[in-house]
Parts: C-alpha cells; structure tokens; sequence
C-alpha cells in the first residue's frame, strides 16, 4: 500500500509538470469569463444606477441626484478597469505560452476564480461606499482588494510556472528585456492591493472612493511602463546596429586581404562561401 501512495504521488507530480495542452481552449475560456463579469458589472450598474423616484424628490435636480449616485460610478469605473487590466495580463501571459501544463491549467482557474467574484465585490463596495455610519469601509475594501490580489497572484504564479519550463511552454522571444517588463506588468496589482489592504488597518476610516480613483488611474502605470519599455528596447536595437556596422567596417579590409590572397593560391571565393554556409547548414 505504502507502495502504490508513493507511486500514485510520484505519477501526479510527474503529469503535473509534464503533461500540455493547446492553449486555444484556455484563452477562449478566460476571454467568455472576463467578458461575462465585466457584463455583470455593467448590468448591475444599469439595474441600479438609475435614481428611483423617491432619490429624486429627495434631491431635485439632476446633477445632484446623479452626484449622490458618484459611490456607484465610481464603483464601476474601478471595478471595470481592474476587469479590463486583468484580461490584458491574461492575454500578455498566454501570448508567449505555446503550450500549458496541468499546473498551469490549474493556476488558471484560480485565477479566474477570483475574477469571477468581481461583481459582488463591486456591488459591495458601491453599497457600503455611501456615506453611512455603520458601512465599515475598511472591511469592504480589503475585500476587494484581497480578491484582485489573489486573481493577479496566479496569473504571475502561471507565468513563473512555465517560465520554470521555458524550453516547454514559452516562444524565444520572452527573454531579455521584455521577461523583465512581464515580469513587473504582473506585479503591479499584487504590489498596489497589498499595499491598500495593510493601509486599510490603521485606525482612520479608508475612503471607498479613492481606492476606486486609484485603480482607476492603473492603466496610466501600464502605459508609462509599456512605453519605457519600448524605448530601452529601442535604444538597444539601436546601439546593436551601430556596434554591428562598424564591425562590417573594421572587417572590411581583412575581407579584402583574404581575397586577393585566394586570388593568388587560385582559389574560387564563391565556393569558400557556398563551403561556409554549408557548414552552417549543419551546426
């Protein structure tokens, strides 16, 4: 019996690292699960952000009807852009996996697990965000933080998984500087909502809605740190091609030399050349 456990753990783990899949099938599934909560989220939004006839008579106009709806809005606004970033981390990973193993498959659900519980977190927030005495704003933001932490966490742990097996499960062209800027694009939610979630223990009250303001404004770290990268990549290139044609340049007279020395033994300097890329050929 201690046998067969030993064995069946053995051949678990086993499959676990080394059995893939076609990607296909996940991204398609994480696309119909992001598209689904961010509809939820625009649902609720139309099913409840419309002021009823009793918040208008209380109100009166209706620019401070809709003013006292702001919790909700602004709800909306966090709670989509956090959806929409998610997806575009989703989408960044599975661009450079080929291939995905079980664990990966199962750090994907996780994740999407967490997404999932979005619109209730939205919901959540946008109800005890309105300026109640008893609404324990803390709590609720540490839940919604908590949940994108987690949904981020495992897509930066489904990442590392097949950056572990690299030669398995990701393209060539993950390395260098764009790992690095993978790499810090997954950690940006983990790093913002754990902060805001220890912030959410000091004894002050912690405002609703600026935490939406501040998940709001994410998209503008993505965008300084996309264009950042983008620029050192340029500049790299760059300073290759200039160290690579004075390097043609520097060569050119040794070029020369040796041909006028085949020149002089006779030899053919096409066939030198069909030699050398024949040889090429075979390493």
């Amino acid at each position: 019996m201690g046998y067969e456990h030993r064995h069946f753990v053995r051949y678990t783990f086993h499959h676990l690292f080394t059995t893939r899949f076609a990607k296909m099938r996940y991204t398609v599934f994480a696309d119909g699960v992001f598209s689904i909560v961010a509809t939820l989220i625009i649902l609720d939004l139309s099913s409840t952000g419309v002021p009823d006839e009793a918040t208008r008579n209380m109100h009166g106009a209706l620019r401070h009807t809709l003013a006292h709806e702001k919790h909700m809005f602004l709800s909306f606004v966090g709670s989509f852009m956090t959806v929409g970033l998610l997806w575009l981390n989703h989408h960044t990973v599975f661009h450079f996996i080929h291939s995905v193993s079980r664990l990966m498959s199962t750090l994907n659900k996780c994740s999407l697990l967490f997404v999932g519980m979005l619109p209730y977190c939205f919901k959540l927030i946008a109800t005890y965000a309105e300026g109640e005495t008893d609404r324990q704003e803390n709590y609720v933001v540490q839940i919604y933080c908590g949940v994108t932490f987690f949904a981020a966490m495992f897509q930066l742990f489904m990442y590392l998984a097949a950056k572990a097996q690299s030669d398995r499960h990701l393209h060539d062209s993950h390395k260098g500087m764009i790992n690095k800027f993978i790499l810090a694009k997954l950690s940006i939610y983990p790093v913002l909502t754990f902060l805001i979630f220890c912030i959410c223990f000091m004894p002050t009250a912690v405002n609703a809605d600026a935490i939406n303001v501040v998940l709001a404004i994410v998209p503008l770290l993505f965008y300084i740190m996309f264009k950042v990268t983008v620029e050192i990549i340029h500049h790299k290139t760059v300073v290759s091609d200039i160290g690579e044609e004075g390097g043609e340049i520097k060569n050119e007279p040794d070029k020369k030399e040796e041909n006028a020395n085949n020149d002089e033994m006779g030899v053919d300097n096409n066939s030198t050349k069909v030699d050398e890329i024949n040889n090429d050929t075979h390493l």
